[in-house]
């Protein structure tokens, strides 16, 4: 909701809760207004390179039903040659680290067992590995 609004040109927030405390302090105002101005779609349809996006079902700051589908239909509208693939991990935090439910964050712990096979068959299918 903080960067919502923040796009939206509702101001850095006044308060922010204890848990959002850290990644909100009032020193770092300019740079989530200037993170909150940029449409992670538009440049990603705007990059030349091949992309591989890895996303967790579980995230809650890049949400799969929502973001992730603008992601793919910005990679989707570049040209042929720019290659892209998207995977969406099922339990997968924003650190794509498995969530054992709910009320887990997915801070902790090991990468979610689906990272190394989705970013080895990427670096294969491009003759990277």
């Amino acid at each position: 909701r903080i960067l919502a609004g923040l796009a939206a040109g509702a101001g850095y927030p006044e308060s922010v809760s204890p848990g959002l405390a850290g990644l909100y302090p009032p020193y770092l105002r300019h740079y989530w207004e200037g993170f909150a101005a940029r449409d992670p779609a538009v440049l990603a349809a705007r990059c030349a390179c091949p992309v591989l996006v890895l996303a967790g079902s579980a995230d809650v700051q890049v949400l799969a039903d929502r973001d992730v589908p603008a992601l793919a239909a910005a990679l989707a509208r570049r040209s042929a040659a720019a290659r892209h693939a998207v995977e969406v991990l099922a339990d997968a935090s924003h650190t794509l680290k498995a969530v054992a439910g709910p009320a887990d964050p997915g801070h902790g712990g090991a990468l979610h067992p689906g990272v190394r096979p989705a970013l080895e068959g990427w670096l294969r299918e491009n003759a990277w590995l």
